[in-house]
C-alpha cells in the first residue's frame, strides 16, 4: 500500500477530539489560548491550544506565520498587498495583516518570477 500524502492533524476542541487534514486548513487565527482554525469548506474549528503549538504541529512548506495573531497556508493565498500596511487576502475573501517582521520569510515561502 503507497504511503499517503495526506497529513492529518487530531486537535483538542471543547466537544473532544476532531481530526483534520492538514491541506484543507486556510488559515488559523490567535485567540487568547485558543487558536481559530478555518476551513477551505468555510467551517470554523476551535482549538484549545495557542497558535504556536498549532504552528508548529503544521507542515513548514505549507504554512507560514505573518503576524503574532495569524498563521497561513500560502496554497490558499491569493493576492498580497505590500503598500501601506502589508496585507494578504485569502481565497475566502479574508484579508490579514503581514507584520513587517515577518514579510520577508512569508515572501520566501514563494517562487518570484
Amino acid at each position: 500500500m503507497a504511503a499517503s500524502t495526506r497529513k492529518n492533524l487530531a486537535v483538542t476542541t471543547i466537544s473532544g477530539l476532531v481530526f483534520l487534514d492538514e491541506s484543507e486548513i486556510m488559515y488559523c487565527i490567535a485567540e487568547g489560548s485558543y487558536t481559530n482554525v478555518h476551513l477551505e469548506s468555510g467551517e470554523t474549528v476551535v482549538i484549545s491550544r495557542t497558535l504556536g503549538k498549532v504552528h508548529s504541529s503544521l507542515s513548514p512548506e505549507d504554512f507560514v506565520r505573518i503576524h503574532n495573531s495569524f498563521v497561513i497556508n500560502i496554497n490558499f493565498t491569493v493576492n498580497y498587498s505590500p503598500t501601506g500596511s502589508p496585507k494578504v487576502t485569502m481565497a475566502d475573501g479574508q484579508v490579514l495583516n503581514v507584520s513587517r517582521n515577518r514579510k520577508k520569510n512569508f515572501l520566501e515561502q514563494f517562487r518570484m518570477i
